[in-house]
């Protein structure tokens, strides 16, 4: 029985743990996110620009481009990209 209450204490423990570091990675990336313009140049020309509220913008993996989820739609761009924060 005492095997049980140290295992179930054990788990207990781990997933506490683990809910912590998520509230920490949602709080890090709010207070990270912020107001941006994002503006895309093909031959020196804007091509496309979005403006962004609460958005936290990353840059992509072994890539020169960067992505966001806005709304559940994730939007990745490349080239020549101007990001202002406002």
């Amino acid at each position: 029985m005492l095997k049980y209450v140290i295992l179930t204490l054990g788990l207990f423990l781990f997933t506490g743990c683990g809910w912590l570091d998520n509230k920490i990675n949602h709080l890090s990336l709010t207070l990270a996110s912020g107001g941006y313009t994002v503006t895309l140049y093909s031959g020196g020309k804007s091509v496309k620009q979005w403006v962004l509220k609460d958005i936290l913008i990353q840059t992509e993996k072994e890539s020169d481009g960067f992505y966001w989820s806005d709304n559940g739609k994730i939007t990745r761009i490349t080239g020549d990209v101007v990001i202002e924060q406002k």
